[in-house]
């Protein structure tokens, strides 16, 4: 009949159309035609792909599986409580050896306008998530330009932001004990105030990056300031806070890094 089929169905005839699943069988056709008085050779392959895999999962166990066929995808379905946080670990091995993805949708395939940090490749940490409401959600690994290959990965418990009081001159201590967790410490300066953060004690030589998290200086938006990031191993200073007011210093976990941490805000 000529009526288009799929979502995204014209396409330049040098980049993939990719997975198309035919709800009833039948004959239909693809049109390879000039654009714009475009000439020139093609090709193409029509290759098999399987249906969806649907799997259940429960937090801490670890999961593996495989893309055996281009356009090929696994959905993974779990549940949340209100205001629950988690954290998606890749367990692939770096370097990545595909093109395979990952992205976390609601029970109907869409993505929840709240969240932000859903897609990314399978072999790179999806990181934390919160969920502000209840529900079934889906994990889906999919093959991405027709690739192929094996992941893994943990969906691990986080624990919800702390926020607590940092003191001028006084040794602050903390532990980072799930992965994704973050620690928010406020204090008050005045204008033209001149601050160091340093680490309590320096880390040991080889100590492994998930033992190492990041800390951050922002004002109260969220806005980091300049030269106020660095890793809980190093100094961040001296920062001139041009305007009075509070601010927040953020130790927070980096690729599901954990463990202690002891960091010294002073004036000299």
């Amino acid at each position: 009949s000529g009526r288009l089929l799929v979502s995204r169905p014209v396409h330049y005839a040098c980049r993939d159309l990719g997975r198309v699943e035919f709800a009833v069988g039948g004959v239909y056709r693809v049109v390879v035609y000039s654009f714009e008085g475009s000439t020139g050779p093609y090709s193409f392959d029509w290759l098999a792909t399987g249906p969806s895999a649907v799997i259940s999962i429960s937090k801490g166990v670890p999961i593996s599986g495989e893309i055996a066929n281009p356009g090929e995808r696994d959905i993974y379905i779990f549940e949340v409580a209100a205001g629950e946080f988690g954290y998606f670990r890749s367990t692939s091995p770096l370097p990545c050896t595909s093109d395979n993805f990952w992205r976390i949708e609601d029970s109907e395939g869409r993505t929840p306008t709240w969240l932000t940090q859903a897609f990314g490749r399978s072999c790179t940490d999806l990181g934390r998530v919160a969920f502000p409401v209840a529900g079934s959600f889906r994990l889906v690994v999919f093959s991405s330009n027709g690739s192929t290959g094996p992941y893994s990965f943990e969906w691990l418990q986080s624990n919800p932001d702390e926020v607590l009081p940092l003191v001028k001159d006084a040794l602050t201590t903390g532990d980072v004990t799930t992965a994704g967790e973050r620690h928010t410490y406020l204090f008050t300066v005045s204008a033209g105030e001149v601050g160091y953060f340093r680490p309590g004690s320096l880390c040991p030589s080889g100590l492994p990056l998930q033992n190492i998290h990041v800390m951050q200086i922002e004002d109260l938006t969220g806005q980091p300031l300049p030269s106020g990031i660095r890793t809980t191993c190093q100094s961040i200073g001296p920062i001139v806070f041009a305007d009075a007011g509070r601010y927040r210093l953020i130790v927070y976990s980096r690729q599901g890094s954990t463990g202690p941490y002891s960091v010294r805000w002073t004036t000299t």
